[in-house]
């Protein structure tokens, strides 16, 4: 079981990102770009991503990004597409994620996103989280809390939970964690990233990425396959 931080740092600001003026015409937004780009970038209502974007067959929706502290900005963060050769498909978000040591404030952020498969007929079944979570040292932590719901119903879906405290090192660390949903799967999945840094006096909290991936039936890799079997299957009755 993970445990509370105890103490809070401040707001540095809040950030809110309604659907993009093209998604809500029926357009796309762009494909995230391989070597990803700057948070602050997605979140740029005058930029070409408006909030959203896109990572192979799903499109990504900001609904809001809320720093605490003033260490991890959205300028500091990098967001770079994950496709494992799909269906586990998502993205990276890479930066220096740390706090100023004895200053008795906790940095980190909230981010609320929608993410929508492009093709309907296509379910989400499971949902994953990993991060390099570290922490060393009285009273040093790192957390995050994930908690999914199904947007059209409401309903409460599950929790995700990785972290790392720095009283007993290594002792109490959970690097990865997911969540299986089975079919017939969602279409559509509202998420909140709840993550909070705090290194005690003597002791330090970092990250450099957390992961988010998801996966989905039928997977475009199995459809390519189950295509590719019947064209040999073509040739073979010639």
């Amino acid at each position: 079981m993970s445990r509370p931080l105890l103490r809070s740092g401040f707001a540095a600001g809040v950030v809110v990102c309604a659907l993009s003026g093209a998604t809500q015409a029926g357009m796309l937004p762009p494909v995230l770009p391989s070597g990803g780009v700057k948070f602050s970038d997605i979140l740029d209502p005058a930029g070409p991503y408006k909030g959203s974007f896109i990572v192979a067959d799903k499109l990504f929706e900001i609904v809001a990004f809320t720093p605490v502290g003033v260490t991890i900005m959205p300028s500091m963060i990098d967001i770079v597409p994950v496709s494992f050769g799909l269906p586990a498909t998502g993205f990276d978000l890479q930066g220096q994620f740390s706090d100023v040591p004895g200053d008795g404030l906790t940095s980190g952020f909230t981010l609320q996103y929608n993410v929508t498969v492009l093709d309907p007929n296509k379910k989400i079944v499971d949902v994953n989280l990993l991060f390099n979570g570290t922490a060393v040292g009285q009273n040093s932590a790192i957390t995050l809390k994930e908690t999914i719901v199904d947007p059209m119903t409401a309903n409460f879906l599950g929790q995700l939970d990785v972290f790392a405290f720095g009283d007993v090192p290594m002792s109490e660390w959970r690097m990865a964690d997911g969540v299986d949903f089975g079919p017939p799967g969602f279409t559509k999945l509202n998420i909140v990233k709840d993550f909070s840094v705090f290194a005690g006096s003597t002791g330090n909290a970092n990250a450099s990425f957390i992961r988010q991936t998801f996966s989905q039936i039928p997977s475009p890799g199995v459809m390519w396959l189950a295509a590719l079997g019947m064209g040999f299957g073509a040739r073979r009755r010639r």
